[in-house]
């Protein structure tokens, strides 16, 4: 079992918590071991390789691997304290400049209404589809595999979509931006995907224009 997000972790993330839990290290939700584990995945392994062997035959010393584990958790918590230090420092010198007079307005309303209402609006969350949606989208639907889907259905055009992301659903956020390209006959996955490409850096760029209009409007 490893500790990561993808495949099955679950379980030993699990277990790895309970753990930590009946050994009085109750920090789960400040400090997530689990993406300190997945920034070396070769680590881990190689630690269980250190102490089972390469077959497994118990009974076996688990030395290296409980040490690797204790290690890891220092390094998660001195990864959190660090970055708790530095938003402090962070704080010190917004603190300052509030006192002195130095923010700019825009960041002194956003304050302001921090302050109020105990939260900033969160910003929006867009995706680049790369096919005019709602057609071609969904769940599993992206890369080459959209741009098969086109011209298994003989469609005359193409494009890239930027649209809103919502929670629990795929592709059916509202639509900011939409470029549209031809499909020429003779068409390969490449040259399509080249052609959508083309395209797609004007359209972010443009959907994050409007995004930043509406957020001020309103």
């Amino acid at each position: 079992m490893h500790p990561f997000y993808d495949g099955n972790g679950r379980t030993a993330r699990a277990l790895a918590r309970l753990l930590l839990l009946r050994g009085g290290y109750a920090f789960d939700g400040l400090v997530s071991l689990d993406a300190y584990l997945d920034n070396d995945r070769r680590a881990y392994f190689d630690a269980i390789r250190d102490s089972a062997g390469i077959e497994y035959r118990p009974p076996y010393d688990a030395t290296a691997f409980v040490e690797y584990f204790v290690r890891s958790i220092v390094g998660a918590a001195d990864f959190v304290l660090s970055r708790v230090k530095g938003l402090t420092l962070v704080l010190a010198a917004l603190r300052r400049d509030v006192i002195a007079g130095r923010l700019p307005a825009r960041v002194q309303d956003g304050l302001v209404y921090a302050w109020v209402n105990g939260s900033l609006r969160p910003a929006p969350v867009i995706n680049v589809h790369p096919a005019l949606l709602p057609f071609f989208g969904g769940k599993g639907m992206h890369g080459d595999k959209v741009h098969a889907a086109v011209l298994a259905a003989k469609a005359k055009e193409s494009g890239v979509t930027v649209h809103r992301v919502h929670p629990d659903t795929v592709d059916l956020g509202e639509v900011v931006v939409q470029r549209r390209v031809p499909v020429n006959e003779g068409d390969d996955v490449a040259t399509l995907s080249a052609r959508v490409l083309a395209v797609e850096h004007e359209a972010i760029v443009e959907a994050v224009r409007r995004c930043i209009a509406k957020e001020a409007v309103s």
